[in-house]
């Protein structure tokens, strides 16, 4: 993302090059790389960096600079005559990189927002569902390809899902956002600094939403949506009693909040990260 929001790069790195999911899929809303753990490596780097450039040209004619931090997968020897590269000091990037300062947090929260409103809403639609419409469906289930079925099927996400809800949260991200967040680096020449600043203020533009947000609007779901049964059956919520449909989350529940949260934040905590990097 450059200093003015108007230019936004996003991509995403799986395990499996061709997921069965991928087969009869429309074109794809971003760019999707494949190494075996999921990680940056400097193969994925190499053709990351190609197609960044591919659409910065796209963009404008003019050159770019580009400030990366020194991750391992990260290659220091590409070069492009269309990009500039400078590279922060170790040990630095959480402080300097303006992506860290909240674009990758709200953009992640937006993501689970997402995911947690499409997942309520396959379940309130088996709800709704006559007997006839259980049974097709089910019966499609079973003759579904393994990994084909989605979240909108009632199951759990797969790599097509994340992409498609990476893509809807990275497009909630504003420019004025974008803006302030290069603000907050505190790293750009006093020039640079003072043309964001400009152009914010002319903008006009309201406060963002804050991660907090996101939570409290997870929270707001869970409360109004109802619970399954086993078997993908409504039931009769585990509270209510006599067949009575209850909520997932009580709307008195004192630790619903903070348990939300702490599940958006979880990813930012550095023994989270290394666990991830165990598993894989």
């Amino acid at each position: 993302m450059n200093a003015t929001g108007s230019f936004k790069n996003i991509a995403v790195i799986g395990k499996m090059a061709q997921p069965v999911c991928f087969r009869g899929a429309p074109p794809f809303p971003i760019k999707y790389y494949h190494q075996e753990n999921a990680w940056m490596n400097k193969a994925v780097y190499a053709r990351w960096f190609a197609g960044l450039c591919t659409d910065w040209r796209a963009c404008t004619v003019r050159k770019g600079f580009l400030v990366m931090d020194n991750a391992s997968g990260h290659d220091t020897s590409m070069t492009s005559d269309l990009m500039d590269t400078d590279w922060l000091p170790p040990n630095t990037t959480a402080r300097f990189q303006p992506s860290d300062q909240d674009v990758k947090s709200v953009t992640k929260t937006t993501y689970k927002r997402g995911m947690t409103r499409d997942m309520l809403s396959t379940f309130d639609g088996q709800f709704a569902e006559t007997e006839e419409q259980r049974v097709a469906r089910e019966g499609r289930v079973a003759r579904a390809r393994a990994g084909s079925l989605d979240v909108m099927d009632g199951r759990s996400p797969h790599v097509l899902d994340a992409i498609r809800l990476v893509k809807v949260a990275w497009d909630t991200v504003t420019p004025s956002a974008i803006m302030r967040c290069w603000l907050r680096a505190k790293f750009t020449p006093p020039d640079v600094t003072r043309a964001i600043r400009a152009r914010l203020d002319a903008a006009g533009a309201p406060q963002d939403i804050e991660p907090a947000d996101d939570a409290r609007a997870i929270v707001e779901m869970l409360q109004a949506a109802r619970t399954l049964a086993p078997g993908g059956r409504p039931g009769d919520g585990g509270s209510g009693g006599g067949g009575e449909q209850g909520a997932l989350v009580s709307g008195s529940h004192p630790t619903a909040l903070p348990v939300i949260e702490q599940w958006h934040a979880a990813e930012s905590r550095e023994e989270a990260v290394m666990a991830m990097a165990n598993e894989s």
